[in-house]
């Protein structure tokens, strides 16, 4: 095999090695997003099920509003469920 041979079979290993280590980083950053956006719905199922509880209770809309921080907007959708 001679040197430019060896050089193009090199420069092809190294060229795969980094597209694999860019497709596994670049699936580690997904997981990392789906996680993050996975508690983040979570934390907004759990604040919407806490709103539903004070509304059965009486709570005012205002003070239910206040205590699980979901905008207007989203306690309205509570009623459309």
């Amino acid at each position: 095999m001679d040197e430019r041979t060896r050089t193009n079979t090199r420069v092809r290993a190294a060229s795969k090695k980094s597209r694999e280590e860019g497709v596994e980083e670049g699936i580690g950053i997904g997981v990392e997003r789906g996680v993050k956006k996975g508690r983040e719905e979570g934390r907004l199922e759990e604040r919407m099920e806490i709103a539903r509880n004070l509304l059965k209770l009486g709570v005012s809309r205002e003070d239910v509003l206040e205590a699980t921080g979901l905008t207007e907007a989203e306690l309205g959708g509570l009623k459309r469920r």
